[in-house]
C-alpha cells in the first residue's frame, strides 16, 4: 500500500529532509498520514524553505483548531448536518471518495443558525473524515488511495446566490482551508450544470485558486457530464440523479436517504443575538485591546489541580483566546491553543484544570485585526476547587436540594468485581429543568458528592510519579465497622 516507489531518489532525500526538519513538531496523528511530507514538498514544488513554511502553519493550524481529536472530541451541530449540503456519495474504480456538494446551499440561513467556529471545525471534521476514509480504502484495495474527486452542482444557481457576498467569501475560506491544509489530495474536479450566473460567479473564486487546483477542474453545462462520471465512477456507485444506477430503497433517484441536497434552513434553527449582558453586570472587569496588539492577565497558582475559570463576551467582532503557563524560570508553553471566539451569540464561558502550580497567562489577541480595537467584558478567577466546594466535608455537611435528590439523573448503583465504584447517568433528563429550578454551585456540589461517596472506600496504590521502576506491593486490607474492635 505504499507510495513511495513511484518516487525519484531526489525526492525521497527531499522527504527526508523536510521530516528531519520538522519531526519534533509534528504529532503523532500527524505522522499516521503517510504521503504528508510528499503533500506538502509537491504543493510548493519540491522548495523545501517553502515547504517546510508551509507545513509549519499547517502545524499552527492543527493546534489552533484541535484538529488531532476532532473527529472523536467535535460534535457537529444538527443544523450542519442537515442543511450543509456536502456528501460523500461512494468512491471511483480507484476507491478515490467522490464528494457531492449543491452549490444552492442556504449561506445566509447556516451562518444564521450556527457560530462561524462550529461551522469551521465542521468543514476541517468533513475533511478529516476523508482523510479517514482513504485509509480504510487503501486496506481494501491494497494500494495507497491518496486522493479525491469533487462533483460541484451549479445547476439551482440564482443571481442572489452568485453575487451573494457572505456565499463568496465563505466559498474562498473553504478554498484557502483545503489549499494550505490539504494539499495535493485532489485527482479531478466536476462543476455541472453551470449556467450563466455561474460566468459571475467563478471569475471572483477563480483568482485565489492554486494553479495545481485550477487545472484539475473540468466545466460542464447541462451536458456530456454523465458520461464522463460513469468513465471514473462505476454506475452502481453513482447515485441516479448524477447518471448512475443508484437509488433509495422506494426508487427516488435524487438519493434523499444518503444525500444532502441544498435546502432553505428552517427559521427555528437561528440563533438569537446575545443581550450581551455582561457589560451590565456589577464587578464585571472590562478591557481593551488595540488593533494589531493583545492584552494579558496573570493568575499566580500555587495548589496544583486548582481551577480557572472564565466568562467574556466582547462588544462587538472576534477575539484570540488563549491559555499559557510558566513553571519557576522555565519557558512559557501554551496549554490551550489560541482560538478566535465570536460571542455574538452569547458569552464565552469555560475552565482549565491547573495540574501544576505556577503562572498562568490568559491572552487576549487581537494581533490580526488590522481595523479594530476590541472591548472585552469579563469576569476570571483561579478556584482552588475543594476549598471552594467543600469537598472534604460534603459528604457530612452538605444536604443536596430535593429537585436535584429526585431529579439528577446521577447515580451511584455499586461496584464491579474488582471494587470500582459503578456510576449511572440518563442522558435522556432535563437539564434545562434542573438549571431552572437549582443553583449552579448545588447542581455542582450534588454530583460531586455523588462522586466522592463513590470513592470514599477506595484505596489506591500510584506509582505514577516512577518513570523507571515497578513496584510489588503485599497487602492485606478488610473493612472494619465501628463496633468491630
Amino acid at each position: 500500500m505504499t507510495f513511495e516507489n513511484d518516487l525519484t531518489n531526489e525526492q525521497k532525500i527531499a522527504i527526508d529532509e523536510l521530516k528531519r526538519r520538522t519531526i519534533n513538531a509534528i504529532t503523532p496523528k500527524m505522522r499516521e498520514e503517510e504521503t504528508l511530507y510528499y503533500r506538502f514538498l509537491k504543493a510548493r514544488d519540491f522548495d523545501l524553505e517553502n515547504s517546510e513554511t508551509m507545513l509549519r502553519k499547517h502545524i499552527a493550524w492543527r493546534k489552533e483548531f484541535q484538529v488531532d481529536t476532532i473527529l472523536t472530541d467535535f460534535k457537529p451541530p444538527e443544523v450542519l448536518m442537515k442543511y450543509l449540503p456536502f456528501t460523500v456519495i461512494g468512491h471511483d474504480r480507484e476507491g478515490s471518495p467522490v464528494i457531492y456538494a449543491d452549490m444552492n446551499c442556504d449561506v445566509n440561513g447556516i451562518l444564521r443558525s450556527t457560530r462561524k467556529i462550529d461551522l469551521f471545525k465542521h468543514i476541517i471534521f468533513l475533511h478529516e473524515k476523508l482523510l479517514e476514509d482513504m485509509k480504510e480504502q487503501s486496506i481494501k484495495q491494497g494500494k495507497a488511495v491518496t486522493t479525491m474527486v469533487q462533483i460541484y452542482d451549479y445547476g439551482k444557481m440564482t443571481f442572489a446566490k452568485a453575487t451573494n457576498k457572505k456565499s463568496i467569501e465563505l466559498t474562498k475560506f473553504v478554498i484557502n482551508l483545503f489549499q494550505d491544509n490539504y494539499p495535493e489530495l485532489l485527482k479531478v474536479v466536476f462543476d455541472i450544470n453551470a449556467s450563466f450566473y455561474f460566468t459571475l460567479f467563478f471569475p471572483i473564486i477563480k483568482v485565489i485558486l492554486a494553479p495545481a487546483v485550477y487545472n484539475k477542474i473540468r466545466f460542464y453545462g447541462t451536458e456530456n457530464w454523465k458520461e464522463d462520471l460513469l468513465e471514473i465512477i462505476d454506475a452502481d456507485e453513482l447515485p441516479a440523479f448524477l447518471g448512475g444506477n443508484r437509488t433509495d430503497p422506494d426508487g427516488d433517484p435524487m438519493c434523499n436517504s444518503f444525500v444532502i441536497h441544498a435546502e432553505t434552513v428552517p427559521e427555528s434553527y437561528y440563533l438569537k443575538k446575545s443581550e450581551k449582558i455582561l457589560c451590565n453586570t456589577p464587578g464585571i472587569e472590562k478591557i481593551t485591546v488595540s488593533r494589531f496588539s493583545k492584552e494579558t492577565l496573570t493568575f499566580e497558582v500555587k495548589e496544583a489541580n486548582s481551577f480557572l475559570e472564565w466568562e467574556f463576551e466582547t462588544k462587538n467582532k472576534d477575539i484570540g483566546f488563549g491559555v499559557h503557563f510558566k513553571e519557576n524560570d522555565s519557558k512559557i508553553v501554551e496549554v490551550l491553543p489560541k482560538q478566535r471566539i465570536d460571542t455574538y451569540y452569547g458569552s464565552e464561558t469555560g475552565v482549565y484544570r491547573c495540574e501544576k502550580p505556577g503562572t498562568y497567562i490568559v491572552s487576549f489577541d487581537n494581533s490580526y485585526s488590522w481595523i479594530y480595537k476590541k472591548e472585552i467584558y469579563y469576569k476570571m478567577r483561579h478556584i482552588v476547587w475543594r476549598k471552594e466546594f467543600q469537598v472534604d466535608t460534603i459528604l457530612t455537611d452538605y444536604k443536596p436540594p430535593e429537585v436535584l435528590v429526585k431529579y439528577l439523573p446521577v447515580s451511584l448503583v455499586g461496584y464491579d468485581k474488582g471494587g470500582s465504584p459503578i456510576i449511572y447517568t440518563d442522558m435522556a433528563g432535563d437539564p434545562k429543568g434542573l438549571i431552572g429550578f437549582a443553583k449552579k454551585t448545588d447542581l455542582i456540589k450534588c454530583v460531586v458528592r455523588i462522586y466522592e461517596k463513590a470513592v470514599e472506600n477506595i484505596v489506591a496504590f500510584d506509582n505514577s510519579y516512577s518513570w523507571l521502576y515497578q513496584k510489588e506491593v503485599y497487602y492485606k486490607i478488610r473493612m472494619i465497622g465501628p463496633n468491630s474492635v
